[in-house]
């Protein structure tokens, strides 16, 4: 603009305006609206010479290969294509107006036609219409009282505006794009001279506005909602905020509105003032039941609750749409109850859950008899499903703590509570009508449909399906074989709600799962490659369970003379690495000074870390935990990392002290923390319950401080 110039550009657009100039100090209204006639209505440019929107294109063409920017501009404003491409040009660089005028150096126009939207597609782009609306609103002061009727006006630019009256030039005060978060109903604010209220929410405050009428109101909302920025609440470094009704447990029908901010699995809500009420733990949540789509009622719809453990919160949004935009939030934090396209996933397209139980299970379970049929301990199941919502990579199932059953039980439930099954509600129909087919006709069709399913879904489904195999292959121990499996897995595969499914079309369902696991190579197209592969895991995993059997320790199943070899890496994996063969009795100490020996460091300033996947998370290992058992709980994607003890530095002075070092251990149980006097000496930590009474704890023990629900358990490993 600034090389065409003021002048140039308004002789093209006010060419055949008849009214004076504006002078500077006009009033506003009468300044937007001659703006909007200038350009967005283009009421005085001069009119086209008749030419058609091609013969306009190939001009266009032409003069882009000069510095003419105004002719260019006006045969934009006249209808020429900015995406046209010549056909008789045979150069394609030449081929488009962009193209012409990068070869000709023209950068000048080359910015003009991008900044119009010019693209390798000769398809037409649509305009985006501009948001804009005006009207008079009641708005309140900063101590939301006293409501005077002000003259509003809004668009996607400046934001709102609002102003004593229409004909006011001097606006009174205004809301920037940028600042706004969310847009709410008031409740609890209305006044019945004006019962048409809502809130625009920015992050120092709220503003509240009365509209005339509810369908104003309405429209007003709408309006706003298009505008508000979709990464307001994220440049504050929240996943989402706004506002949420707390239904009150202590008076029946009570609702309470508050401001909710959801940071990570942090959801803190607020009173109007922000001052912080309470957290509510995600880590902690057992189900998120969504809103109530069976009773149809406009508040079920509405509403979602949060369950944990000790507590149920019901929250009620405006509108159904925001009540289900904040489930999508919250189902990000957790892994059970939400789709598999949102899961957290292994480099094979697997839900990580998923992964790590079906490895837990062929490690430990194949052969424990009645797997998948028996249940396994219900509180252990909602331990387990705690621990991956916490922190999928990161945790670890302890084959010590857990069965086979409990772990079977978690995969099962996983799939049960998934919002769309695992052969997807979409295609569900049409797998019950493959199996009405011939026999020839069925594979054909059945392999189709799987090559139909979304990666997450095929790949998830592929792994079960072999898994299942795996199965039956060990029913002579664990008598579980085709039939059985089949009863099970159909209905949980395929529906979200079995009990809903006439008995026709469960004869179909087990039929379909019975030809996938019959047929399981030919349908997935098992590679000889990955069939070897999996032999040789299956063969040691029966190492395993051979193990187990001679020794008859549950969940152990090695001897002490197995050995396996074992790459651990120095400072990180892509530094020095350190190959070492390990038992089951290997101890995590036992290496740390095996490799701090051939390395020549000092064992005293190093320990072992296990580091999940690129080193999302890790966990220091303690030096009296069994090697192979702690690998044997979180599966392949993982490594042992010998680094810099963390810990020894601040354990350090404390080592060689023959009198008590008093420290103090802070624990919050919910929102309070409760002090316990302790005490550092030499190896020993000690714990006192209160100034009279002693517990010592020795060297690589544990020191367990029980909350009202859970305990919290310190593992006192670091002191080498």
């Amino acid at each position: 603009m600034v090389e065409i110039g003021n002048e140039r550009s308004n002789q093209f657009w006010e060419k055949h305006c008849q009214q004076e100039r504006l002078e500077a100090g006009v009033e506003r209204d009468i300044r937007e609206s001659f703006i909007r006639a200038k350009y967005q209505d283009r009421a005085w440019i001069p009119q086209p010479t008749g030419e058609d929107r091609e013969a306009l294109s190939k001009q266009l063409l032409v003069c882009v290969a000069s510095n003419n920017l105004m002719r260019t501009i006006q045969l934009l404003v006249h209808g020429a294509d900015v995406s046209y491409e010549d056909p008789n040009e045979p150069n394609p660089k030449l081929k488009t107006c962009l193209g012409v005028a990068r070869h000709h150096k023209q950068t000048l126009q080359v910015e003009l036609l991008e900044q119009n939207r010019a693209l390798s597609s000769p398809k037409p782009v649509d305009i985006p219409q501009v948001v804009t609306k005006k009207g008079h609103l009641y708005k309140t002061g900063n101590d939301r009282t006293g409501w005077k009727r002000r003259w509003c006006t809004l668009d996607q630019f400046r934001g709102v505006e609002y102003f004593r009256s229409e004909t006011d030039p001097d606006c009174q005060g205004d809301i920037k794009i940028h600042e706004m978060l969310s847009i709410s109903l008031c409740d609890e604010e209305k006044d019945p001279k004006y019962p048409h209220c809502f809130e625009l929410n920015t992050q120092s405050r709220g503003y509240l506005f009365c509209a005339d009428s509810k369908a104003e109101m309405d429209d007003w909302i709408e309006t706003l909602k298009k505008v508000i920025p979709r990464d307001g609440a994220e440049k504050l470094g929240f996943d989402k905020v706004g506002y949420l009704r707390k239904k009150d447990p202590h008076n029946v029908g009570g609702w309470k509105k508050r401001w909710f901010t959801l940071k990570g699995k942090s959801l803190v809500y607020y009173r109007r003032e922000r001052e912080e009420l309470s957290e509510i733990d995600l880590k902690k949540v057992v189900e998120l039941k969504p809103p109530d789509h069976v009773s149809g009622t406009p508040e079920a719809l509405c509403c979602f609750q949060i369950c944990l453990p000790d507590r149920v919160y019901t929250l009620r949004a405006d509108t159904p749409a925001e009540a289900e935009s904040w489930m999508q939030a919250l189902r990000h934090t957790q892994v059970s109850g939400i789709p598999l396209s949102e899961q957290q996933t292994t480099s094979a397209r697997i839900p990580i859950i998923v992964h790590k139980c079906l490895q837990f299970v062929e490690t430990f379970g194949l052969e424990a008899q009645g797997i998948y049929r028996m249940s396994g301990n219900l509180a252990k199941i909602r331990r387990l499903i705690l621990g991956f919502n916490q922190d999928a990579r990161g945790f670890l199932i302890n084959s010590e703590e857990y069965t086979v059953h409990d772990v079977a039980g978690v995969l099962k439930d996983f799939f049960k509570s998934l919002p769309d099954p695992l052969l997807t509600h979409s295609l569900y129909q049409d797998f019950v009508l493959v199996m009405k087919a011939e026999h020839e006709q069925q594979l054909v069709q059945l392999k189709s449909l799987v090559e139909q399913l979304p990666p997450v879904n095929r790949e998830t489904l592929k792994r079960i399906i072999g898994h299942l195999n795996r199965v039956i292959d060990h029913e002579s121990k664990n008598k579980m074989g085709r039939t059985n499996l089949v009863s099970l897995f159909a209905p949980t595969l395929m529906t979200v709600n079995a009990d809903a499914v006439s008995m026709q079309n469960a004869k179909y369902e087990f039929m379909c799962m019975d030809k996938m696991i019959q047929y399981y190579k030919w349908l997935f197209e098992v590679k000889d490659e990955e069939e070897a592969k999996e032999k040789e895991l299956e063969e040691a995993k029966e190492k395993i369970l051979r193990a187990a059997q001679q020794q008859k320790v549950v969940n152990v199943g090695m001897t002490s003379n197995m050995k396996f070899l074992n790459t651990i890496y120095i400072l990180s994996r892509s530094g020095d690495t350190y190959g070492t063969y390990i038992t089951p009795e290997t101890s995590v100490g036992e290496i740390v000074e095996e490799v701090s020996t051939n390395k020549s460091l000092p064992p005293d300033h190093y320990a072992l870390y296990l580091v999940i996947g690129e080193g999302d998370s890790y966990r220091v290992l303690s030096s009296s935990d069994r090697l192979l058992a702690a690998l044997s709980s979180v599966g392949s994607e993982c490594h042992l990392c010998l680094k810099p003890n963390a810990f020894y530095e601040s354990i350090k002075p404390f080592m060689h002290q023959d009198g008590w070092e008093s420290v103090q251990v802070h624990v919050r149980e919910k929102k309070k923390w409760k002090r316990y006097p302790c005490a550092v000496r030499g190896k020993s930590f000690v714990q006192f319950k209160d100034n009279k009474v002693r517990q010592n704890l020795p060297y690589n023990s544990k020191l367990q401080i029980f909350g009202p629900s859970y305990p919290i358990q310190l593992k006192l490993s670091y002191l080498h």
